[in-house]
């Protein structure tokens, strides 16, 4: 068999691992605008008058607990997707193929029906979502083709 790079397969448990706390996370960020404060970062500097913005204006903090939020699913949801299996052989490998193809099937019909239903902040939010969605549906579909085949 052709070699495919694969994660260890000890990562998958790390994966579910960091599963839970990212939803969490996740879930606060989005809904109860949580933020850390130890993860504030002042990205432009103060100018010396303050009457003057200067090129790129004023001094902004940005807080960047949404971003560790979307970082921690990416990741967990990327070693739970893509670590070997015990027994990888042909029949895996076109599983996969299979979960993935219909992950980006999945992911462009939502794409799609989301440009046409959402406007505003809600569109916004909704193709936030839709960041995950390709991992999570070949996910989905490779454990379940797993299980019923």
């Amino acid at each position: 068999m052709k070699h495919v790079f694969l994660l260890p397969a000890r990562l998958r448990a790390v994966g579910w691992l960091l599963l839970v706390p990212a939803l969490v996370l996740g879930w606060e960020v989005m809904f109860s605008d949580l933020e850390f404060t130890f993860l504030d970062v002042t990205l432009r500097e103060k100018e010396a008058e303050e009457g003057i913005g200067g090129l790129f204006g004023p001094a902004a903090v940005e807080n960047f607990t949404n971003e560790l939020a979307a970082l921690l699913l990416l990741v967990a949801l990327f070693f739970i997707g893509f670590a070997r299996l015990k027994i990888e052989d042909e029949y895996t490998w076109k599983l996969r193929l299979d979960a993935l193809l219909w992950g980006v099937y999945v992911y462009y019909i939502l794409v799609l029906l989301t440009l046409f239903m959402f406007y505003g902040e809600d569109y916004f939010t909704v193709m936030v979502l839709n960041l995950f969605t390709p991992l999570v549906i070949y996910i989905l579909r490779f454990y379940y083709l797993l299980k019923t085949q």
